[in-house]
């Protein structure tokens, strides 16, 4: 157990004048603006209930943190304020989606209504279900993170860096030609027969991604972008 004796008190006090001496010095290189005349009402700070009650509820409400400081006169007055630091402000869009449903797609006319869209047989007679099968999710993360710096007292750069796809998903579906089943019969005998190779095929034989597929709308490859912005 460590014991704290009087000297040990006397030199964090000595450490923290110290700190309270540089945060003020540093404070009047940033030329604060103190005020020139002072109104009977003007706040005191004595304890830290006092800071939270003159600034909590406003720097509550930042979207990006700060460090200020307070000068006080020799009665503790407050006579003015700087913001010497402001971090970092982050922001992302999480979007997530199921596979959406999907239709075995015959590709042929085979109730004579001559339209192509009907759905294939899986057995004499008798059609697919609808929405029996299923395309592909989607998941996808953009970010953004923003940096203010000072330049004067009413006059600011904002650097930002925003990342599209962040991390680089392949958000791929089915294209329409791939949907198409097949009769699902020998239309002569009525045999069942296997779905075309095509239906439901995500990439090719070399490995890339078949052409009749598509990228999910609303999504694309991983891409980054940055952005300056001067305010005054």
């Amino acid at each position: 157990m460590t014991t704290i004796t009087a000297q040990h008190t006397d030199t964090l006090l000595d450490a923290l004048r110290r700190n309270l001496d540089v945060l003020g010095e540093l404070a009047m290189r940033h030329q604060v603006e103190l005020l020139p005349e002072r109104p009977d009402d003007v706040p005191s700070v004595s304890c830290a209930e006092d800071v939270q009650r003159l600034v909590g509820r406003e720097m509550s409400q930042l979207a990006q943190e700060q460090v200020r400081v307070l000068l006080l006169d020799r009665k503790n007055k407050v006579v003015g304020q700087r913001t010497i630091y402001q971090g970092n402000a982050y922001s992302a869009i999480v979007r997530a989606a199921s596979a959406p449903p999907l239709s075995p797609a015959a590709g042929t006319d085979l109730n004579g209504d001559r339209l192509t869209f009907d759905r294939a047989l899986e057995a004499p007679g008798r059609f697919f279900g609808r929405n029996v099968f299923r395309n592909r999710a989607m998941r996808n993360l953009d970010m953004r993170l923003l940096r203010r710096f000072a330049t004067s007292d009413t006059s600011y750069l904002e650097l930002s860096l925003e990342v599209f796809n962040a991390l680089n998903l392949e958000n791929v579906e089915y294209g329409r030609f791939n949907q198409i089943y097949g009769p699902g019969l020998d239309l002569a005998t009525g045999t069942p027969v296997a779905a075309q190779d095509s239906f439901l095929r995500l990439r090719a034989d070399d490995g890339s991604y078949d052409r009749n597929n598509s990228q999910v709308p609303g999504t694309g490859p991983l891409q980054m972008q940055i952005g300056l912005r001067f305010i005054f």
